[in-house]
């Protein structure tokens, strides 16, 4: 695996397989300016919002080549840029904000739930069908 330029790529792989690290930062760094600055409502806060609005818009373009990989763990990797998506918006509306913030705050707060909820469900899935954990590769499999 190779990892330069915020994307990291496996040998053979045509693209990224994980989110860009820029994303999920802008989102963190959202919610540390607004911890900071005390929630104030300007330019910049707003800007980081509709920056991790953009990503999650790419990231729904990009999620039938994700399902291709099927239920797996690391899918809880998307739940923090998530729930971060959801909490900057409502400590927006909660300072005041009566814009297209306030609108959109409950649909991406439900929508965080859901992912978080739905995660959750393949995880107890794959809990009860036993391919939570990979088995181990022995040295005769690794062979073959």
């Amino acid at each position: 695996m190779t990892c330069g330029g915020g994307r990291c790529v496996r040998p053979g792989d045509r693209g990224p397989w994980h989110v860009s690290p820029e994303a999920r930062g802008a989102r963190r760094i959202g919610l540390a300016y607004l911890s900071v600055g005390g929630g104030a409502l300007d330019l910049l806060a707003h800007a980081l919002i509709g920056y991790g609005l953009l990503q999650m818009l790419v990231l729904a373009r990009l999620s039938p080549w994700i399902a291709r990989a099927g239920a797996v763990p690391g899918l809880w990797a998307f739940s923090f840029g998530a729930n971060a998506l959801a909490t900057a918006p409502t400590c927006l509306v909660a300072q005041g904000d009566a814009g297209a913030l306030a609108v959109l705050a409950p649909a991406l707060f439900q929508a965080a739930n859901g992912l978080v909820l739905g995660l959750a469900a393949m995880t107890l899935a794959l809990l009860v069908r036993g391919r939570m954990f990979v088995a181990p590769v022995t040295a005769s499999r690794a062979r073959t």
